[in-house]
This record gives structure tokens, sequence and C-alpha cells, in this order.
């Protein structure tokens, strides 16, 4: 299927998201990396868009609060915020556009309290704790951009009628 860019509401349709939601996330700034919004026609979301927020709702829905504004007693806080999550997004929309080397399928954010900084690698590299000067030597997150764009395939497959 070729892609061409999707306005919100389709968007939002593939990933899961509610867009009323992700509408609030971009006017409180948690959300920061959406396509611009122009008057008349809003927003349109291309692949590398769309690869972000399919990880987002992704987040969102294994670590976060699943969307529910309040938890229900007993319910479990979530594990990450919207702006972690969103932070996470935006680097992998950047990552996307950022021409990697052939090869280089996953982008691992070594954990050091500077989580926006990446590095790219090769999916039978070791994960790299280091990002430019920014390292851990302890943990790192890593994100498999293969992964990420079959996920969003499938769901493109399935949102648009075709068999997955």
């Amino acid at each position: 299927m070729t892609l061409k860019k999707l306005p919100t509401s389709a968007a939002c349709d593939v990933v899961g998201l509610d867009r009323q939601r992700l509408n609030e996330d971009i006017a409180s700034g948690i959300y920061q990396c959406a396509p611009e919004a122009r008057a008349s026609i809003g927003r349109f979301w291309d692949k590398a868009d769309l690869c972000g927020l399919f990880v987002y709702a992704f987040l969102l829905r294994v670590y976060g609060a699943g969307g529910q504004d309040a938890l229900k007693p007993g319910d479990r806080k979530p594990a990450l915020s919207k702006k972690v999550a969103a932070m996470y997004a935006c680097q992998i929309a950047a990552a996307m556009r950022s021409g990697l080397d052939d090869g280089e399928t996953r982008i691992d954010f070594p954990l050091s309290g500077f989580n926006d900084d990446w590095s790219a690698n090769h999916a039978d590299q070791p994960p790299s704790f280091f990002a430019g000067q920014v390292g851990s030597e302890i943990a790192t997150i890593c994100f498999s951009l293969n992964g990420i764009q079959a996920g969003l395939d499938a769901r493109m497959k399935v949102w648009s009628g075709e068999s997955a």
C-alpha cells in the first residue's frame, strides 16, 4: 500500500488514538512533533509522522493510563507519562526522516536522564549505551524501526480494508 498523507481523523483511526485526546495533547504542548495545522484543512500526517504517532499510541496503551483521564480505585498508575511517550514518538519520527545508513533498523535511547538522545544501529548489534556525549552504563531502550513500520503497515491494511 502506497501511503499518502492522512488527515488527523484517519491517522487516529489507524493507530487507535482518540482524536480529541490527541488534539488536547498537541494543544497543551505534550505532543510537540505533530505536523503543522493549516487553516481550513487541518493536519496531514506522512509516514514518519504516522510511525511516531503509532509509537505514541502503543506506549500509552501498554505503559500509560490507557487514555483515561482519571484512574479508578485499584487501577495501576501509568508507568510512562504522555510527555515521555511523546518524546520517544517524536524521536522515532525524526529518525525515520534522518536518512539512516543502510541496515540501521534500530534506534537506542540510553537511559541517562537526557533520553531524547539516540543512536542508530543495525539489528544484530548489541544495544548502544551511548548517543553522542550522553550515555548510561546501566540501561537503554531500543526501538525496531522495521517492527514499527510493519505494525503500522498492518494497521493501515486493516483500516483501508485490504487483507492483512
